[in-house]
């Protein structure tokens, strides 16, 4: 299954102070292929930003598919800094966790390791209110002091996905694309030797 998602600014999100318990912080997982990314290269103009690297990897299991996911983004002007403030995740904590790898500013010659002093807050999403349908789906949201123009912005999660209506179908979750111009982007997909025969289906969801 190919989900692509997009979080609309008049989508109503409901803000509270507490801390997103199924979030955790932690290394990335030892599946996961290392892929490198090069900062020196010429920024394009009239863009906020631009994606050094998009790096999507996969393992799927019969009971379920952990999604790695990392982005390196370059700021470029304020606007690029504005947009990129929050860092924000949305799951199901009914059948989903995240652990988060990596939040980094690089700035110049120096790396700041931003993760050990965020906190996640939750963003209740009620996406179905329109429907009088209350959707589970929650938000984490990170806020990212002293962003600058210049900065080049690191982050990378796992997302655990244990979806019930899904077992023994291994889906398959990919972010295609960016908002900026691409530098580098890579998709993989992984998974156990013993495991049943694949099938592939893709589904686009409207937005």
């Amino acid at each position: 299954v190919l989900s692509l998602g997009v979080l609309s600014a008049a989508e109503p999100n409901v803000a509270t102070t507490d801390e997103v318990a199924e979030l955790t912080r932690g290394p990335a997982p030892a599946w996961v292929e290392p892929v490198e990314w090069v900062p020196s290269r010429a920024a394009r103009p009239g863009f906020p930003g631009e994606v050094l690297l998009s790096d999507s990897q996969n393992l799927l299991r019969d009971e379920g598919c952990d999604f790695y996911y990392r982005v390196v983004t370059r700021l470029l002007n304020r606007e690029g800094v504005q947009q990129n403030a929050e860092e924000t995740v949305t799951f199901s904590p009914e059948y989903q966790s995240i652990v988060w790898h990596t939040l980094k500013v690089h700035r110049g010659g120096e790396v700041i390791d931003l993760l050990p002093k965020v906190r996640f807050k939750r963003l209740q999403r009620e996406l179905g209110l329109e429907g009088k349908v209350y959707d589970g789906r929650v938000t984490a949201v990170a806020v990212l002091e002293d962003i600058r123009v210049g900065d080049i912005v690191e982050i990378a999660y796992t997302r655990r996905d244990t979806n019930p209506l899904t077992k023994n179908y291994p889906t398959l979750r990919l972010s295609i694309g960016a908002g900026y111009p691409v530098v580098r982007q890579t998709v993989v997909a992984r998974r156990p030797a013993d495991q049943s025969k694949l099938t592939w289906y893709f589904f686009l969801p409207p937005d």
